[in-house]
């Protein structure tokens, strides 16, 4: 497994030309924990020697660009791939011994308290969320769960922000009143220092270290005997931060994090005034004014960061706002036992273990609620990206609304913002990668790494897939990264149809998800049976979903719509029952070759077969394999392409879908060069990304869908 590390350079010699700098960037080293060696420690001096690139953008339409947010947070500039541990050399100590002693305490801290959670809590699930809301560390919590925080509409529990620091700073503060303390200027100073010393622990993420100044700012100015004005805590803090990593104002942690605090200062207190909450009086209200209360503090973030939520994950919680009543004060309860469990278990074991037996049944009660909220029918909806402008508008008329003298003038305001809204998006209407129209068909090659997955997108509005893309060796779906979310932001909430070409991962691997997220209506295949768990999970799904399936084999035509057929060249029904499930988990030539038809307009589809098959095609069909756009088999293989068939097909565009820098060298050089002297415009996923087509019926036509 690869690891990254980010190192500050002082210099680059680059063909023997020495460079003087100060840029940062992103080392990827080929072992697994380059921390564990000595010459990668924090505060050394090393030299190294690689290869180095520039940061890649998005390789899919809406996938979350890592390298963006490596760039904001770390003001990283580029990557150096390191091939061996040999071209790391030591060269001594560059950071005072303050810093290096106090990296070290960081790091020291982050390990005691990891390994002290492990040891009290066993369940897997439960120690990785707990992990994640004391340490912010979420890499242990299966990405199913993660799904269910966001689609539940309480993600925010899972990122340590202010309501971590919180926590530790009244926690810190109550104990300093249990051991005794009472001089109030001393307990603000050790306050503070603790409070900086846990966010240094778990990382400066932007929303901990909007927390981290805003606190202490707060802080000081109980310190220094000053009245701490909300907004003025809220602007100085995120003045500091732009100074300091300017960056951040593009990272949607930093978005999140301030919109949620701006909803808490500038509507919660609205929100409060319009339901005459300070009216209420506990001898006739009872429970219901803290209940309306909290539900007003929850509605109020959630307004708040409704934009920024809608921009990133293009979703909208619907039951988010009620959720969020049993699932914060359960979380606050977890987050203070989780604090406390480090120093119970460094004291007791056997305490710890009995302390950690009860914040598991705590966190499992909460993991509980939070997957029954998130699978309600219509808990959450998909939404498309709007534009920027949308949202501006949005933003202002939001303000307008809760600004209302009353609910009379609320219900007359809101009827007018919506009038407004809906006026604004006539006149700017979504910003949408993939188009959609009358006349014209959308053909996406979506960046999977190794492996294939092609979306069409017909005029029609509905969505067709050929293969689904691969699965990582973390049981992790390049779907989940690549598809999903075109298809959340685009508000595609059925996908019609999915060929399989043959039951290799690499091309099927994404059913696993898709097929239940958002769901497939068919699925046509070649019968092929292969001895795979995943295959096997697949079967049950399917089943569970009440999914159509159909084998097909040449010579079937499948009519998508009237201007859309999907012709089956390969291959022959004998083909694939003579093969088995035995054989058939280890070849390529059962794949399903697919001519894609739209009017006058095709595309071929080839899976992974070999040149065998090519020639058994040209043989079959001749001219007829003639098209625009022609998936190359397997991956740019030197073992499947064949003159004679390249010749047959003479298409203007020869697609490539492969991983970048993979273990089988493809695409293989032969199978470059026959295809470019065919006169095709080689197209690859691994230099371009995700590739969009378009076709009006008799051309095809690349289109950026960056722009």
């Amino acid at each position: 497994e690869k690891t990254t590390t980010i190192v500050a350079c002082d210099s680059f010699v680059i063909e023997q030309t020495h460079i003087r700098s100060t840029e940062r960037i992103a080392v990827e080293f080929p072992f697994r924990s380059p921390r564990d060696s000595t010459t990668l420690r924090a505060g050394e001096l090393v030299e190294l020697t690689g290869t180095l690139e520039p940061l890649t953008e998005a390789r899919n339409p809406y996938e979350y660009p890592a390298d963006e947010h490596a760039f904001s947070r770390y003001a990283v500039t580029s990557r150096l791939m390191i091939k061996n541990k040999y071209d790391v050399v030591d060269k001594g100590a560059s950071k005072s011994d303050i810093l290096r002693a106090f990296d070290r305490f960081c790091a020291n801290g982050r390990s005691v308290a990891t390994r002290a959670i492990a040891a009290s809590i066993t369940d897997s699930l439960a120690r990785g969320f707990v992990e994640a809301v004391v340490l912010g560390e979420r890499s242990d919590l299966p990405a199913s769960t993660r799904s269910d925080f966001t689609d539940a509409g309480v993600a925010h529990i899972l990122a340590v922000s202010g309501f971590n620091v919180a926590i530790i700073a009244l926690l810190i503060a109550q104990l300093l009143r249990l051991i005794g303390l009472r001089q109030r200027r001393v307990k603000l100073i050790l306050t503070m220092l603790t409070v900086f010393g846990y966010s240094a622990i778990v990382g400066f993420e932007p929303s901990v270290v909007r927390a981290l100044i805003m606190i202490e700012i707060y802080l000081l100015s109980r310190l220094l005997e000053r009245k701490a004005d909300p907004l003025n805590v809220i602007a100085s803090a995120g003045l500091v931060t732009l100074l300091i990593r300017p960056f951040d104002l593009f990272d949607g942690g930093f978005q999140l994090s301030y919109a949620a605090v701006l909803g808490l200062a500038v509507i919660y207190p609205e929100l409060r005034r319009l339901w005459k909450l300070q009216e209420m009086t506990a001898k006739r209200v009872g429970i219901r004014r803290p209940l309306a209360e909290a539900f007003a503090v929850s509605l109020a973030a959630t307004i708040a960061t409704l934009p920024v939520t809608i921009w990133h994950f293009h979703r909208i919680s619907i039951v988010g706002s009620f959720v969020n009543l049993p699932i914060i004060p359960l979380a606050s309860v977890i987050t203070s036992l989780g604090f406390l469990l480090i120093p119970i278990q460094s004291l007791s074991q056997t305490l710890g273990q009995i302390y950690g037996d009860g914040v598991t049944a705590l966190s499992n009660v909460l993991l509980g609620l939070t997957h029954l909220s998130a699978n309600l029918p219509r808990a959450s909806v998909a939404v498309e990206r709007p534009s920027l402008i949308v949202l501006l508008v949005s933003i202002v008329l939001l303000l307008y609304v809760v600004r209302s003298g009353d609910l009379k003038h609320l219900a007359a305001r809101g009827s007018f913002a919506i009038s407004i809204l809906a006026f604004t998006l006539f006149l700017v209407p979504f910003s949408s990668p993939i188009v959609r129209n009358e006349s014209q068909l959308t053909l996406m090659a979506y960046d999977v790494g190794q492996g294939d997955c092609f979306m069409l997108e017909s005029p029609e509005g509905h969505s067709y897939f050929i293969d689904l893309g691969g699965i990582s060796l973390s049981n992790v779906t390049r779907a989940e990264r690549a598809v999903i979310p075109t298809l959340e932001g685009e508000g595609i909430h059925a996908i019609d149809a999915a060929f399989l070409t043959h039951m290799h991962r690499d091309h099927y691997g994404g059913a696993s998800i898709l097929a239940s997220r958002p769901g497939i209506s068919t699925y046509y295949w070649s019968g092929e049976r292969v001895t795979d768990p995943l295959a096997f999970a697949l079967d049950r799904t399917i089943i569970r979903e009440h999914s159509h399936v159909v084998r097909i084999s040449a010579g079937d035509r499948i009519q998508l719509e009237p201007d859309l057929i999907v012709y089956a060249l390969h291959p022959p029904g004998v083909l694939v029952d003579r093969l088995g499930p035995a054989r058939g988990a280890r070849l390529n030539n059962g794949s399903l070759v697919l001519k894609v038809v739209y009017k006058n307009a095709s595309a071929l589809f080839l899976g992974d077969i070999e040149a065998v098959d090519e020639a058994m095609l040209v043989r079959n069909y001749g001219a007829l394999l003639h098209s625009d756009v022609v998936k190359v088999a397997h991956h740019g293989s030197a073992g499947s392409v064949l003159n004679e068939f390249v010749h047959a097909v003479s298409p203007r565009y020869a697609i490539i879908s492969v991983g970048e820098n993979n273990r089988y060298g493809h695409p293989a050089a032969y199978a470059l060069n026959v295809w470019g002297h065919s006169g095709a415009k080689i197209l690859r996923t691994d230099r371009q990304g995700a590739i969009m087509l378009r076709s009006d019926g008799e051309h095809f036509r690349i289109v950026d869908w960056r722009l």
